[in-house]
């Protein structure tokens, strides 16, 4: 372009038409000279991409672009050069502290190359043989990279010093494959011998091979949990519309079924433990005046080591009992209570604990709160919000943040996910979440990264909005699923799968 077209297309836009007349002489100059500085980079500014990379997949390739700038009409030789000497360079001058990857895990299909007069881009692949590197670098692992410096071999064409770094950085993800979510079973409440139009069905546990559906006022009914065949059922001498309210399980062979504690005066709250499918033992007694109950949630083995939380209605608080070694520590529960001016509900909530060790803080999810009502992560030691879910963009309630109660953890093929479940009178909405750390939940709340799977479906009419959602994974870890229970509608289990890109 001339000055004056320059000048017409964007100049006035960038300077003010005082400077027009500045800039065109400073055009014209160089035009009068008939070049430029040069310039070669491997990215319009040096420095960290990070590049999540799916672990079970056999390679990756990335595409690495090597541009020309300038006008000087030269040849330009150009080489890529890597190692321990780069990386050394690069930590000192940025302050960081990267591992390197040696060249063994990865193969540049080109690293010398030579832009003519005519080539303003060049462009090299980097294949990442990830049969190796998973050997080399943890899942989730961002202190691994790959060094690699654009150097150039004519003494006319210099590399500009902040264009001139690449460090990659493979994350190498675990858990699920992306869209291998398929339904591995699915059935009414009336197919599985329920009253379909009773609204006391409201909770499940997962255990290694079953799983148990609980309706108050009746026998616990248990099914092979990977196709939905009746089994059997265990009695429960002490069952009733409030006795055996809700149940969760450890994942592993044992569950706990929770009275419904209500009212101001003082009474009795019995926790019932049943092994494997054997008949219930009194596992806790309390006398105390907490409205508690409707939800339970187990973290750690209960043959170990293990915390179970049941949630209070009309706060923001649980109360818990702590195992060591299989045994109790205390019939009398702890509690712990939220900021109640950050979160709240009324009856329904669920919680799961990040850890054994509550300080390290709280998934908490309830509805009935018009403005408190929240998916969140609290704050072991403040006891404040830290992070929340953003349930309007992410179509769960686009108006009240009405109906999240139920929450549930697992670890799959080392990667986090956390499955949440939503109840309106007539729907019900789950989904499937990573979270390999608590702030991933501030995301956006549909992105691919944090949001992996929903599945929404109407159910018939639901007078508690009550329902379940619970995860487990195939004893020999091979496949992930997620169990969604609909009171007065059924239940659909769908199953994941952590194989390489090419599974079926």
């Amino acid at each position: 372009y001339t000055s004056d077209e320059l000048s017409e297309m964007t100049l006035e836009k960038w300077f003010g038409q005082e400077d027009i007349a500045q800039v065109n002489a400073a055009v014209e100059a160089v035009f009068d000279k008939g070049y430029g500085e040069v310039e070669a980079n491997l990215i319009l500014k040096s420095g960290e991409t990070e590049i999540p990379v799916f672990r079970n997949n056999s390679s990756y390739e990335y595409s690495i672009t090597i541009n020309k700038s300038g006008l000087k009409n030269v040849d330009g030789n150009f080489k890529i050069v890597g190692g321990q000497a780069v990386l050394n360079e690069y930590n000192e001058k940025n302050g960081t502290d990267f591992k390197l990857i040696p060249e063994e895990y990865f193969t540049l299909s080109q690293n010398s190359f030579t832009l003519t007069q005519e080539d303003m881009k060049k462009t090299t692949n980097l294949t990442m043989d990830l049969t190796k590197l998973k050997d080399l670098v943890p899942t989730n692992s961002n202190e691994y990279a790959i060094p690699l410096k654009l150097v150039s071999e004519n003494s006319e064409i210099t590399i500009s010093e902040n264009k001139q770094f690449l460090i990659l950085i493979p994350r190498l993800t675990g858990g699920i494959r992306n869209e291998s979510g398929v339904l591995l079973w699915e059935q009414t409440l009336t197919q599985m011998g329920i009253v379909q139009s009773d609204n006391n069905t409201v909770s499940m546990a997962v255990t290694e091979k079953y799983l148990f559906v609980n309706t108050r006022s009746s026998d616990l009914r248990y099914f092979d949990r990977f196709t939905g065949q009746y089994v059997g059922t265990v009695e429960l001498p002490f069952k009733g519309s409030l006795n055996n309210f809700s149940m969760a399980s450890d994942g592993k062979s044992s569950i706990i079924i929770s009275a419904l504690r209500r009212g101001a005066a003082i009474t009795t709250q019995d926790l019932y433990r049943i092994n494997n499918t054997e008949s219930p033992v009194l596992f806790a007694r309390v006398n105390h005046n907490i409205s508690n109950g409707r939800k339970l949630s187990i973290r750690g083995d209960l043959n170990g080591d293990a915390i179970i939380c049941s949630v209070l209605e009309n706060e923001p608080s649980f109360v818990y009992w702590k195992t060591k070694n299989g045994n109790i520590l205390s019939q009398s529960p702890e509690v712990f209570a939220a900021n109640p001016l950050e979160i709240g509900w009324t009856l329904q909530a669920d919680v799961y604990p990040l850890d054994l060790d509550l300080t390290k803080g709280v998934y908490m999810t309830g509805y009935g709160n018009a403005s408190l009502s929240k998916f969140a992560f609290v704050d072991g030691v403040s006891k404040n919000v830290l992070y929340e879910y953003d349930l309007v963009g992410g179509e769960i309630d686009k108006s009240l943040k009405w109906a999240t109660h139920s929450i549930d953890m697992i670890t799959y093929n080392d990667a986090k996910y956390l499955a949440l479940g939503s109840v309106t009178a007539s729907k019900m909405n789950a989904r499937l979440l990573h979270v390999e750390e608590p702030s991933h939940l501030i995301m956006s709340p549909l992105s691919p990264d944090l949001c992996k799977f929903i599945t929404e479906f109407e159910t018939e009419p639901n007078a508690q909005s009550t329902g379940d959602v619970l995860l487990g994974k195939s004893k020999n870890g091979e496949f992930l699923q997620m169990y969604v229970l609909a009171t007065n509608g059924g239940i659909k289990v769908y199953q994941f799968d952590s194989k390489g890109e090419t599974t079926k």
